[in-house]
């Protein structure tokens, strides 16, 4: 993105990487690299995931990356791609060549370029609404995804962005990764979990910083009371963030938070300022339309219009709202209602931490006989919270039953694979 050789392009280990040192490392690993066209990357470490990725692109590989880092994610993709070797950067059995930060020589061209059709990379949706699937990129459309990600959030030159996302998801990778080698801005290597991880990753760095997170990190931060260090914005994805939320954060933080509305097949969409607005805005370059019922997102970057999931209503000045998941709308005698809503009144009770309603498979219409829910709130019982939701929803969505439990199965990226879902629906409900 347009730096000098000396410039920093990452922290890694309390120091500043320059971008000819990166270029070193790269080329260092890119030899080291078999004769291949794809290469799993298992990297943990922000900064030497990147070194995987672009030693890959320099021999014309493309990345392969895990829907996530369970052991069993990591031997399904291995064992579809026989021949792909795994880098990573912790050795275990997975790992056929280590990645490592040595001190190379910056001597060679600090200029690493390629090819826009390039196969850059494939992910793996999160299986949030059933099985992963998994999605090719080309180089030029990461690149274009960031620059119109720059355009909208014009990051200080310089900023270091500190992410407690994973590199392997569309979102990680996009926010933390390409968006920091597109805009001049300066990647810190570690994925802070808890908020005084958070704390620690934001203060060993220097300022302008940008915080790169998820609703679920910033619920944590705010149950915490823990000081952070100035921060120029907040981004938030992966999950819909309630503006009460977002508020608070803006306040804690005394930033803007700002949300992207995305997905794994293409990238960030559009974005808002959760705690002022409820429309979404377009990135520059995308067009929503609808077709037989199904809304379309395009994009000059993109190979193709993509369907999406979810119901919008469009405004007149290209704004819009979102309605609800297609695949959330769920009816119980006779009423409609949309699970991601369900789950923002819970989520919005006094206490609760965490929660999610459960609806066993809908039928075609959409019909399901009852809901149940699981949530995570230490401090209030079953009854108060079902009274709290009494107030908010029409009673035949209340949960029957609402399952307490000291926490759920998030992944790493803050989402709740189905798959998860159906084994707490299969231990807790199944007994009731």
């Amino acid at each position: 993105g347009g730096r000098a050789a000396g410039d920093a392009v990452a922290f890694h280990d309390g120091r500043a990487v320059s971008v000819a040192l990166f270029a070193a490392h790269v080329r260092d690993l890119a030899a080291r690299l078999p004769d291949t066209t794809e290469v799993i990357n298992l990297c943990e470490d922000r900064y030497l995931f990147t070194v995987g990725f672009a030693a890959a692109l320099s021999v014309g590989a493309t990345t392969l990356l895990p829907s996530g880092r369970n052991n069993a994610a990591v031997h399904d993709l291995k064992q579809a791609h026989a021949g792909a070797p795994a880098v990573g950067d912790r050795l275990d059995a997975f790992v056929d060549v280590a990645v490592g930060a040595v001190p190379g020589s910056e001597a060679g061209s600090p200029t690493l370029a390629y090819p826009a059709a390039l196969r850059a990379a494939v992910l793996h949706t999160s299986g949030s609404t059933g099985v992963p699937t998994s999605h090719a990129k080309c180089w030029g459309s990461l690149v274009q995804g960031a620059r119109i990600a720059a355009q909208r959030f014009r990051p200080s030159p310089g900023s270091t962005l500190v992410a407690t996302v994973p590199p392997q998801h569309m979102y990680g990778l996009e926010a933390s990764i390409m968006l920091a080698l597109q805009s001049g801005c300066v990647m810190a290597s570690g994925q802070p979990m808890f908020p005084d991880d958070v704390r620690r990753a934001l203060e060993a760095v220097p300022g302008p910083r940008v915080l790169v997170t998820t609703p679920v990190h910033l619920r944590a931060i705010m149950e915490s009371a823990v000081a952070f260090p100035a921060v120029d914005w907040v981004l938030s994805s992966t999950a819909p963030l309630d503006a009460g939320l977002a508020e608070r954060s803006e306040a804690r933080f005394d930033a803007p938070v700002y949300e992207i509305y995305g997905s794994t097949e293409t990238g960030a969409m559009a974005t808002r300022r959760t705690a002022r607005e409820a429309r979404w805005h377009p990135l520059p370059g995308f067009v929503f339309e609808q077709h037989d019922g199904r809304w379309w997102a395009s994009a000059p970057h993109l190979d193709q219009a993509m369907p999406l999931g979810d119901l919008l209503e469009m405004n007149d000045d290209g704004s819009f709202a979102l309605a609800g998941r297609q695949a959330e709308l769920i009816k119980i005698a006779g009423k409609r209602a949309a699970l991601g809503e369900l789950n923002r009144r819970l989520l919005a009770v006094d206490g609760v931490v965490d929660g999610v309603f459960y609806a066993a498979d809908p039928g075609e219409s959409g019909s399901v006989r009852r809901l149940a829910a699981f949530v995570v709130a230490p401090e209030r019982t079953e009854r108060e919270i079902i009274e709290a939701l009494r107030r908010e929803l029409d009673p035949v969505f209340l949960p029957r039953p609402l399952v307490r439990l000291p926490s759920l199965p998030r992944n790493e990226a803050g989402k709740l694979p189905r798959r998860e879902l159906d084994a707490l629906a299969a231990k807790h409900l199944s007994r009731r």
